[in-house]
């Protein structure tokens, strides 16, 4: 394999990896927010004790949610940053079952 192979390889790998983290990220987000939303309907419209910690719990879990969706993107980004393009192919080799020579 030369080294612009090589190159497109893991210029392939980075872009799909970043493309997926986002993705995830978004999807944990938009989890999130319908936590928080169900939950402050929850502990705001009945008046039930069991329900309104339900829903505290809910809204709780939601924004933990969303903080941890924002770490993971930035812990993606900050992987790939350090991969190096050797690497980055070897994994695009492994992903799509080829071996790289």
């Amino acid at each position: 394999m030369t080294k612009d192979d090589e190159l497109e390889y893991a210029t392939k790998y980075k872009k799909t990896a970043k493309k997926l983290g986002i993705v995830i990220s978004v999807f944990i987000i938009v989890f999130g927010a319908l936590l928080i939303g169900v939950g402050i309907f929850l502990a705001c419209y009945n008046r039930t004790t069991i329900i309104i910690i339900i829903g505290s719990i809910m809204a709780l879990v939601g924004l933990v949610d969303i903080v941890l969706a924002i770490k993971f993107k930035k812990y993606t980004d900050r992987r790939l940053e350090n991969i190096s393009n050797k690497e980055a192919c070897f994994r695009y080799c492994k992903i799509h079952g080829f071996k790289k020579d």
